[in-house]
């Protein structure tokens, strides 16, 4: 259960303690990282040199320790900044990016635009003709838009106008609030590198449970913390060294493994999509996938097709 309290030390910033682990919810936790006066000085960096200094002070405030659960094999920050200061953060304009707006051939990138044709595969051939999908996290319009040339009238969900107002986006659906889409189903769900943003990512799998039918198809996918660690020390260029860490403090909040991503489809109430389901949809490299990570969970990809268990 997270906790949080006022902070001087960084005006406006509220900090969220997060002991227990945000997937499984085990309390069996162990310090993976413990910052020192180097840590705090690199976020410094990191603030001033990618975020004109919107973070400066909060190395003062937060920890930048990271948390593991040997359960699940996750990580976590230990302490994270609340949704308000999270919602600023995103807002600010990056160096090197500031506020010019996305080009307009955004989605024009055939890899993306195969999976947008496998998820329309997957979904019912009666619907096809009205296939709706909900973009959770619409971010400056790409894989929205790869998702409506595949034949979905797309919806994007994103809570930062200052995003929506940088991208390109070709539906004109743009909400920032899910309660705007209240009593509305969709036939498909893609959550593109979403949840490693979220404090609590069961909780929002369970609420985007409402905008689901028994058949909606989801597609998820998050960076492979796990996999990460196992090519290098994970830790030596933590929080900032020139480039932005899988674990970037406070863009990535969590940093999950094959084993920790299922989990949270479990305890939210998802299963795997069925492999006939995707033999019918041709999705070749997608089923080829499930097949090495069933031989080898080593080789396991933070990327699943799912569905909602009903059963």
């Amino acid at each position: 259960m997270s906790k949080s309290r006022s902070d001087n030390q960084a005006p406006g910033l509220k900090v969220v303690r997060v002991p227990d682990c945000p997937v499984c919810g085990s309390n069996d936790v162990l310090v993976a990282f413990e910052a020192t006066s180097e840590t705090r000085e690199q976020f410094r960096n990191l603030s001033e040199k990618k975020y004109l200094g919107k973070m400066n002070g909060w190395e003062d405030a937060l920890s930048l320790n990271i948390s593991y659960c040997p359960a699940c094999d996750h990580h976590w920050h230990a302490e994270q900044p609340d949704k308000a200061s999270l919602m600023s953060m995103y807002a600010a304009p990056m160096k090197g990016r500031g506020d010019r707006k996305a080009p307009e051939n955004i989605a024009l990138d055939e890899a993306i635009a195969k999976q947008a044709r496998n998820v329309f595969a997957m979904v019912s051939a009666k619907k096809r003709s009205q296939a709706t999908l909900l973009e959770f996290g619409g971010g400056l319009g790409r894989w929205g838009n790869a998702f409506q040339a595949a034949g979905f009238d797309v919806t994007a969900y994103e809570p930062v106008s200052e995003r929506t107002e940088r991208g390109n986006h070709s539906t004109d659906k743009v909400v920032r609030d899910l309660a705007q889409l209240d009593g509305v189903e969709f036939d498909a769900i893609n959550i593109e590198q979403v949840l490693e943003h979220l404090t609590d990512p069961v909780g929002e799998m369970r609420r985007l449970k409402e905008f689901c039918t028994k058949n909606t198809v989801i597609r998820i996918t998050v960076p492979n913390f796990s996999k990460f660690a196992t090519k290098q020390d994970p830790w030596v260029d933590f929080p900032y060294a020139g480039r932005m860490h899988i674990l970037s403090p406070y863009e990535h909040l969590q940093g999950f493994s094959a084993r920790s991503l299922q989990t949270v489809l479990l305890r939210a109430g998802y299963k795997e999509i069925s492999l006939s389901r995707l033999i019918q949809a041709c999705a070749g490299r997608v089923i080829a996938r499930r097949f090495v990570g069933a031989c080898s969970p080593s080789l396991r990809e933070t990327a699943v097709y799912a569905v909602p268990n009903v059963g």
